[in-house]
């Protein structure tokens, strides 16, 4: 599994301190890499989630959109995608989360 995180270019806290042109473009961006994600992954669906706010989950203060790809059964309940991704940027797996996303960067941009 690879989450690829899509921020807009204007750091903000929340989704609502974006402007109208802001939404449109991350939105754009995010269905653009989640046709990559998808097809490298060889997934089958996608999570694309946000997390605004820290009641909804939000650790880091700024706003960005999760693509996940996901297959049959990657899971046993659906939601328990986010008790499993969430928890590795705060483990040893950091570093590795990290390489893997640089990746993901130079392969969507080749795209």
């Amino acid at each position: 599994m690879s989450d690829v995180l899509i921020c807009p270019l204007r750091p903000v806290e929340r989704f609502r301190d974006l402007h109208p042109d802001e939404v449109a473009d991350l939105f754009r961006m995010t269905q653009r890499v989640a046709n990559v994600v998808e097809k490298h992954f060889q997934g089958t669906s996608l999570t694309i989630s946000i997390q605004d706010g820290p009641e909804a989950g939000q650790t880091v203060k700024h706003v960005h959109v999760h693509v996940l790809p996901r297959k049959a059964g990657d899971f046993e309940k659906n939601d328990n995608v986010y008790d499993e991704v969430g928890p590795l940027c705060f483990s040893k797996y950091c570093f590795l989360l990290k390489y893997s996303m640089c990746k993901n960067v130079h392969l969507i941009t080749i795209f």
